[in-house]
């Protein structure tokens, strides 16, 4: 009869046991705190990843932390593609072709356009296929929520005697939402 609990008890053990492992994983990958999904990195495709090391090209002005702004932050550039975008591979040649040829008619980010002028052309000096690589990783990477960036233009469109302007009122709601 002992014989006979203890054979019933094992796979009732062991599915606690998988349960309680599954709940820690669940939990160690940020998957129960659904207020931030930029915690939840994708994994990236082995092109993105070679992309990854060459992003330092990119991060020196696209760096959401920088005071005053270089340029604009990758995860707007990344949003303004994607929305105009959709498709990785057509996402991926319009950005290889603005950062090889940059042109006020190809760029996507106008008001950086106005405020701190057009990227400089050849200051990225990379290969076409390793601006393929890079631009397949901007596409893929869920890029950190430019905090920082919101914050010094909330502060400057403060101190600027014009006011807040749309963009700025914009900047308000998204530092409000995802950088509290």
């Amino acid at each position: 009869m002992k014989a006979m609990q203890k054979n019933l008890l094992r796979p009732l053990i062991v599915l606690c046991i998988a349960i309680s492992a599954l709940e820690i994983s669940v939990a160690g990958n940020s998957i129960s705190d659904t207020s931030d999904e930029r915690n939840i990195k994708p994994k990236l495709s082995e092109t993105a990843q070679q992309g990854k090391v060459l992003f330092t090209a990119c991060s020196a002005c696209h760096n959401s932390d920088l005071t005053p702004a270089v340029a604009p932050p990758m995860f707007a550039i990344q949003k303004r593609y994607k929305r105009a975008y959709s498709k990785q591979q057509e996402f991926v040649e319009r950005l290889v072709s603005f950062v090889q040829k940059p042109t006020e008619n190809k760029a996507m980010m106008k008001r950086a356009v106005q405020k701190k002028g057009l990227m400089p052309k050849g200051i990225v000096n990379l290969t076409e296929d390793e601006l393929l690589k890079v631009a397949t990783y901007i596409y893929e990477e869920k890029f950190k929520y430019p905090c920082e960036h919101w914050r010094n233009a909330v502060n400057d469109a403060e101190k600027s005697s014009k006011g807040p302007d749309s963009h700025i009122e914009k900047d308000i709601k998204m530092l409000k939402r995802f950088c509290s």
